[in-house]
Parts: structure tokens; C-alpha cells; sequence
């Protein structure tokens, strides 16, 4: 079980779930029950007590959860109104998520705008996974400087975000703001993905592969080579590591989904052609069809 952080604020709604005998869920130790009851009540309390207990009742509603008889109801729309109340009491936390939700659509229409308002790094107190976030739409969208990206990845990492990390890493692999390194870009990505980073997975794939592909293009382009079969070893055990990612992920979160996707077509085409991998028709089929599945889903979300 995790255990909560030694904060006043969290040691104040810990101590009230232990007292009516609820337990923070497994995969979140800030989420805690019975907060409806305890926010009735907090409003006698420092105001930075009841933003995050609206914060945390958000998160209970954005997942549904019940304990010891206690249910709350899962309402992507409550949530949403929760964590937007807990973001104007000043609750840094409740933005970040609050962005997630116009990022993906949880509780209200997307919106990219809304979420690069939301998480300008020129406004006070954005956490580092707000950075990332902030650049990672940044970079697709093309709204900001190369070099003002990559100095917003470095930031972020520099502060823990091991997903901005792994694009400091994609920086460098493609020359984003910075020098094409490639050697640079496998070492951080290399050790991104020691820490089970999803981007980092992906990008040190894409890593591994970008010299085969170019090397194909020159006279010596032959794909059975021994050189080329040990570098698609590498890049197929790396997209069935993210593949096998894919239902701890929201089916709403495009960037992710695409990579996933990207992926599985990748490794279609190993399979198929028994690059790094044995040729196997009962694994292009599974894989073909598990494609097929999730593209179905996205174009059902679109």
C-alpha cells in the first residue's frame, strides 16, 4: 500500500478516513472516502484543506470507488466540476487535472486551448507533469520555439517528470532545439526506460530503428543482414513492452494511442517478415487483430 506524504494537508484528511475507518484505494494513496460528510464540515477549515479534499473527491468520481460500504459513483462530470471548484479555491493539483480533462474530453468537451491556457508555464506554481504536458501539446501543435520546448522538457525533468525526461531524449534524437545526438538521445531514453517510462519505450524504439532505415537507404540495404536482425530484436521487444501497456491507457489519450497503434503495425511487419523475430502467421493474425480492435475503439471515441 502506498503510504501518504508527510504534508499537514494530506495528514489532516488521512486522519479523518482513518477515523471513519476508510482506506485509500491501492492505486492512490491521496484518494480517500467519505470526503462528501467531510467537506460539509471543512469549510470551518484552512480553504487549502477542502481544495484538495475536492480534489480528491474528484478523482474518486473520475474512477468510481467503493470501501466498507461506502460507493462513489463514477461521473466523469462531477469530477470535472470538483476538480474546477478545487482549482479556483488555488489547488495546483486540481489544474493539472482539470487540463487532463480538456486534453481528453473527461467531463467536457476537449479542448487543446483550454489546456495550454491552463498550464502556460509563465503562470506560478505548474508542477512539473504540467510542463511536460503544456510542451508535449506544444510540440504537436507547433505553438512554441523548438528551443523554448526542449528548455521546457529539461525543466520538467530536472524537477522528476520521467516523461519529460524521455522527450529531452526525443529532443536530442531528432535535433529538437538542440544538436541531433543520437548517442545522447539512446543514453537518456536508455535509462528512462530502467524506470518503465512509456515514452521513453517508444522513442528508444524509434532510437534503434532510425540508422537501420537509414542505413537501407545507401547500397548495403539488404534487412537480413545479422547487424540489422540483433537491432530489430531490440526494437520488437520494445513495442510488445508497449503494447503491453496498452490497458493501463486511455483509450481518449490520442498521443498515446497512435504510439501504441504505430507499434503494433510495426511488429505486424516483423512478424511477417521475420525481422528480429520468427516468422509466425498466428502472430501477425492476434497482432493484426488486436489493431484492428483498437482503431475501432478510437474511431467509436472520435
Amino acid at each position: 500500500m502506498h503510504i501518504i506524504p508527510s504534508n499537514p494537508i494530506f495528514a489532516k484528511i488521512s486522519d479523518f478516513a482513518k477515523e471513519q475507518g476508510y482506506l485509500p484505494p491501492q492505486d492512490d494513496a491521496q484518494a480517500v472516502l467519505g470526503l462528501e460528510d467531510y467537506i460539509e464540515t471543512a469549510k470551518t477549515n484552512a480553504p487549502e484543506v477542502l481544495s484538495v479534499a475536492l480534489r480528491i473527491l474528484a478523482k474518486c468520481h473520475a474512477k468510481g470507488y467503493a470501501c466498507k460500504g461506502t460507493t462513489i459513483e463514477e461521473n466523469e462530470k462531477i469530477a470535472f466540476s470538483l476538480y474546477k471548484k478545487s482549482m479556483e479555491m488555488g489547488d495546483v493539483l486540481a489544474k493539472q487535472s482539470l487540463a487532463r480533462c480538456y486534453q481528453l474530453g473527461i467531463g467536457t468537451e476537449r479542448n487543446l486551448d483550454s489546456v495550454l491556457s491552463l498550464l502556460t508555464p509563465s503562470q506560478r506554481n505548474q508542477t512539473p507533469k504540467s510542463l511536460c504536458r503544456f510542451a508535449i501539446i506544444a510540440l504537436y501543435r507547433n505553438t512554441l520555439g523548438h528551443r523554448d520546448i526542449y528548455d521546457l522538457f529539461k525543466q520538467a525533468a530536472q524537477n522528476g517528470s520521467l516523461s519529460a525526461e524521455s522527450y529531452r531524449g526525443f529532443c536530442y534524437l531528432h535535433g529538437v532545439g538542440v544538436e541531433r545526438n543520437r548517442k545522447m538521445a539512446i543514453e537518456i531514453l536508455e535509462k528512462t526506460v530502467e524506470k518503465d517510462s512509456f515514452y521513453g519505450i517508444y522513442h528508444l524504439a524509434n532510437g534503434y530503428l532510425m540508422p537501420v532505415i537509414e542505413d537501407k537507404k545507401g547500397p548495403s540495404g539488404d534487412p537480413t543482414e545479422q547487424k540489422y536482425q540483433r537491432a530489430y530484436s531490440k526494437i520488437a521487444a520494445l513495442m510488445q513492452r508497449l503494447i503491453n501497456k496498452r490497458n493501463s491507457v486511455d483509450k481518449r489519450d490520442e498521443t498515446r494511442v497512435e504510439m501504441i497503434t504505430e507499434c503494433l503495425g510495426a511488429l505486424e511487419k516483423l512478424y511477417l517478415e521475420g525481422l528480429g523475430v520468427p516468422q509466425d502467421a498466428a502472430k501477425v493474425r492476434e497482432i493484426h487483430d488486436l489493431k484492428e480492435k483498437l482503431l475501432d475503439c478510437g474511431r467509436r471515441l472520435a
